[in-house]
């Protein structure tokens, strides 16, 4: 009976153990965040973090952990941390202009942005920041386009066809099994062509790689396009939609130059991309190609679970002795 006694004392003292003392930080899509935070009535605060950035792991190993900071943060706020490079996280950086790490967002059920406020903060600074976003009267609402590429990560794309210089019919399905990097762009465009240099760049520097380069050209002058693409010397996939007015819906997009990446099923990652000349552009692809098979990211998981199961079924085989 004291085995059956120290299997159940070793359960607990799991269970218990892996209830933080400090902010609980939860979990889910930006869309179930701001459902939840409207149900509460309570703001979103989101720590907006990058793994490289150092202040963030301090803040994250010395200051979240506090019990004093995990009680006032999870009485009155909806907790979440936000990696800027990963998953919904460029689209915020973009939604809302993140610029520094971190940046400690307060937004309501609304996605309007009530309080920010940039760098590494201590136990007693981290307080007197949630005290001063619940006093916050101020609110700067998201826009609407914001709000529609928020719902579009994680999206299939429908399987848009356009055809290249040589009149050639190309499907965006035909790019799966890779990450896709889509630059809309026009000859006209002077913002547009200033990024021509850094797109070459970039398919320079990831040549070889599961990515594909494809600009996609909004001009409705056939000849202009292809005289552009020659005297550039422009690489990549070139194809030209004439400014589809079904591709522009779909992305919400309201001018150019506009960048967007797809993931290798076809699935939106950002709606809203970096350009070629950000260096964020470089770490973002980079970090999609290092990404580890699903089998390795369980195993942080996996491997505890195992050991609770084992523990469970000898309690029960204890019990029935």
């Amino acid at each position: 009976m004291k085995q059956v006694y120290f299997i159940i004392a070793m359960l607990c003292g799991l269970a218990l153990g892996g209830q933080a003392q400090g902010i609980r930080f939860a979990e889910g899509s930006w869309k179930e965040l701001l459902e939840t935070a409207k149900k509460e009535g309570k703001l979103i605060f989101v720590d907006c973090y990058t793994e490289w950035c150092q202040p963030c792991k301090q803040m994250e190993q010395q200051v979240f952990p506090s019990e004093k900071v995990g009680k006032f943060y999870n009485e009155h706020f909806i907790n979440v941390k936000m990696d800027m490079e990963k998953g919904e996280g460029p689209v915020i950086l973009n939604t809302y202009k993140i610029n520094a790490f971190p940046t400690l967002l307060f937004v309501n059920g609304e996605g309007g942005e009530v309080y920010r406020i940039v760098g590494s903060k201590k136990e007693a600074e981290l307080l007197q920041v949630g005290a001063d976003a619940l006093a916050s009267k101020t609110v700067y609402p998201v826009n609407p386009q914001a709000q529609q590429q928020i719902a579009l990560i994680g999206r299939e794309i429908p399987d848009f066809c356009y055809r290249d210089s040589t009149g050639k019919e190309v499907k965006f399905s035909s790019f799966r099994g890779n990450y896709v990097y889509v630059d809309m762009w026009a000859t006209w465009c002077r913002p547009c062509c200033e990024e021509i240099p850094y797109m070459g760049e970039l398919e320079k520097k990831f040549h070889g790689k599961k990515i594909c380069f494809v600009s996609l050209s909004c001009d409705k002058d056939l000849q202009a396009w292809k005289k552009k693409l020659r005297t550039d010397r422009m690489g990549g996939i070139q194809l030209n939609c004439g400014g589809d007015p079904a591709f522009m819906k779909f992305f919400g997009i309201q001018g150019i130059p506009h960048f967007i990446l797809l993931d290798p099923e076809g699935k939106v990652v950002n709606p809203n991309m970096s350009r070629p000349s950000q260096e964020i552009t470089v770490e973002t692809l980079r970090r999609c190609l290092k990404r580890m098979p699903s089998f390795f990211v369980m195993l942080p998981v996996y491997y505890p679970f195992l050991f609770l199961k084992h523990l469970w079924s000898s309690l029960l085989s204890l019990l029935e002795k």
